[in-house]
């Protein structure tokens, strides 16, 4: 915006002084450059007639005059004899037009011409810098700064994904995993009490069947392998059909018996509690393992997509930062040569104007395009789930879809021993018929 403002006002006074309409020989021209360049501000710019006045300025200060018939030289219009059309502000190619205008002077200088109004010279030389080193370094500076700064979000992106996925979850996450290792502790302690138990009942159980193995056989009560306390109490009410209440036999065995049930009654117990902490634990777990996989897939997801537009606006960026360069070194070419050329006197011009112009062209501008480097950290690596340990223990399977098992009966208690009967009175044991 600010070049276009430029570029008009010089532009304009060259093309007066091209068809000889002399501005200061003719005062409506002087108006009509102003309105021009007013005009131009306000409709390129979008900033209305903001710069109408400092347009006036630079028209204003181009008002010396040219003429074929020896009238007066414009000290500024001499060198812009050859300028080319407006750029749109582009500072490089503002600087090849520049180069134009010294290049010009420095021929002029060389021919012999007089140099006239140097003051009004000297004057658009100071405003074209003030411009140059005020607005247009300004507006360069700004977008290399928010060029850096959308280079760092794109970077902040890619680490949000592990905050917002990974990080935000730990605690959660281990906590459920606390809850698990709990669950498979119980369990594992509820299997080992459960064998323990289990030992005592079978050779409680075998105990009875020892007992009611010793005899008794002429009753008919046949006496299977089965040492299950069921079967041991069938076979106890059938000898118990032949036999005395009080008989001694049934005594003992009711006793053995009653040890038998008690402690199969607490092994079931136990075995149903070790159902339920078994169940608990496989549904923890693999509700953990659920979050685990969905967390680290989403972070997996989130670095690709981030990653990728990083790339993307890398390479944008990458191309506006070497324009960037580039009109940096412009914009130390075109002070060198409104400085070095433009602003020196024709008599110095004609003896060095030569080596002035190849010092300017050879500007690298090294220190300038190096404020306007980008940095470009490496995005952050994909990293490997935290909790991949987990997600491997083969333990538990978690495809296998099971019912939560019940929750154990705390209160349930063994059988109570058994009320000991009356004794009623002895019957005789049957006379064998004598043997003939």
């Amino acid at each position: 915006m600010l070049a276009h403002k430029l570029q008009c006002c010089l532009g304009v006074a060259a093309m007066s002084l091209l068809s000889g309409d002399a501005v200061s020989s003719n005062p409506g021209r002087g108006v009509e450059v102003e309105g021009v360049c007013s005009g131009r501000v306000g409709m390129e710019g979008g900033m209305g007639s903001t710069f109408g006045a400092e347009s006036m300025l630079l028209a204003k200060s181009m008002t010396l005059v040219r003429s074929r018939a020896g009238l007066q030289v414009n000290s500024l219009a001499e060198p812009l004899w050859g300028l080319l059309p407006e750029t749109h502000g582009d500072p490089v190619a503002f600087e090849k037009k520049i180069e134009l205008v010294a290049r010009d002077r420095v021929t002029r200088a060389q021919r012999g011409d007089s140099d006239t109004g140097g003051g009004s010279l000297a004057e658009v030389v100071s405003k074209i810098l003030a411009i140059i080193e005020g607005e247009i370094k300004h507006d360069i500076a700004s977008a290399h700064k928010e060029d850096q700064g959308e280079v760092l979000r794109h970077i902040g992106y890619i680490k949000e994904c592990k905050q917002h996925d990974l990080d935000n979850y730990t605690e959660v996450i281990e906590q459920g995993m606390n809850h698990a290792r709990e669950l498979e502790a119980k369990h594992t302690n509820c299997i080992f009490v459960q064998q323990v138990l289990k030992g005592d009942s079978e050779e409680a159980c075998k105990q009875t069947h020892q007992w009611l193995s010793k005899g008794l056989s002429h009753l008919g009560c046949v006496l299977g392998d089965s040492a299950a306390p069921a079967d041991l109490k069938a076979h106890i009410e059938c000898v118990a059909g032949g036999l005395d209440e009080a008989h001694v036999f049934l005594d003992e065995a009711r006793l053995l018996h009653d040890n038998c049930a008690n402690r199969s009654v607490t092994h079931s117990a136990k075995i149903e509690e070790c159902d339920y902490h078994e169940s608990e634990h496989r549904r923890i777990h693999c509700t953990v393992e659920a979050q685990i996989q969905t967390q680290c897939a989403n972070y997996d997801s989130c670095h690709a997509r981030e990653a990728s537009r990083y790339t993307d606006v890398k390479a944008q960026v990458e191309v506006a930062e070497i324009a960037r360069k580039h009109q940096a070194v412009a914009v130390e070419k075109i002070r060198c040569f409104l400085t070095n050329v433009l602003g020196v006197n024709y008599t110095v011009l004609a003896e060095t104007g030569e080596a002035r112009m190849a010092a300017c062209s050879a500007l690298l501008g090294e220190n300038a395009s190096a404020m306007y480097v980008i940095d470009y950290p490496e995005p952050p690596l994909l990293e490997g789930c935290p909790w991949k340990l987990w997600l491997n223990d083969t333990g538990v399977d978690c495809e296998i879809a099971t019912k939560p098992a019940p929750a154990p009966n705390a209160g349930q208690r063994p059988l109570p021993a058994p009320t000991a009967a009356p004794t009623p009175a002895p019957t005789p044991a049957p006379t064998p018929a004598p043997t003939p």
